[in-house]
């Protein structure tokens, strides 16, 4: 028999891997190269634009909806050792987010931007045993598109945006 305050072995899991002694959620993953130098932190991303509103000339924006996906490992959080009969990755709302190392990414031509919804489920995060973090987010985003008039009204417009960070 369970005890009505026994804690699940995924929460009990991730509260070691996240724990104040050994991971900082405000420091960035730590890979090294040759000659122990500190290499960059490869951030795979994918946007999946699921929503585009018509671009309104007079004032040069459109309006999109994504599904931002960003994909890197973080070595902190491999936990194929502490929990090798786990094979399956840790799979978590906006608080697991909360206690992880994430990359901050904005659009580089965003007028304004939102997160889609306001629940807990509106953003997923998952930890692979060997470290690899996914974490998906629904994004409004309202955003500038210069064009190009020179053949008016017989011009095509490529609209597009650059993911950047504000700290790297």
């Amino acid at each position: 028999m369970t005890s009505p305050c026994a804690i699940d072995p995924k929460t009990q899991l991730l509260k070691t891997l996240t724990h104040g002694c050994r991971y900082d959620r405000l420091e960035r993953p730590v890979h090294y190269g040759e000659n122990n130098t500190r290499l960059p932190v490869d951030v795979y991303t994918r946007a999946y634009i699921y929503f585009i509103q018509n671009l309104e000339a007079h004032d040069l924006q459109f309006k999109i909806h994504v599904l931002l996906q960003m994909r890197y490992v973080d070595p902190r959080l491999v936990f194929r050792e502490v929990a090798p009969s786990r094979h399956e990755p840790i799979m978590g709302e906006a608080s697991l987010r909360q206690s992880l190392w994430v990359p901050h990414v904005f659009l580089s031509n965003e007028r304004s931007s939102s997160i889609l919804g306001t629940a807990e489920k509106d953003i997923l995060t998952s930890i692979s045993p060997d470290g690899t973090v996914i974490v998906s987010t629904r994004i409004q985003a309202q955003l500038y598109c210069w064009m190009n008039l020179q053949k008016f009204p017989f011009d095509e417009q490529k609209c597009q945006t650059v993911l950047e960070s504000c700290t790297y």
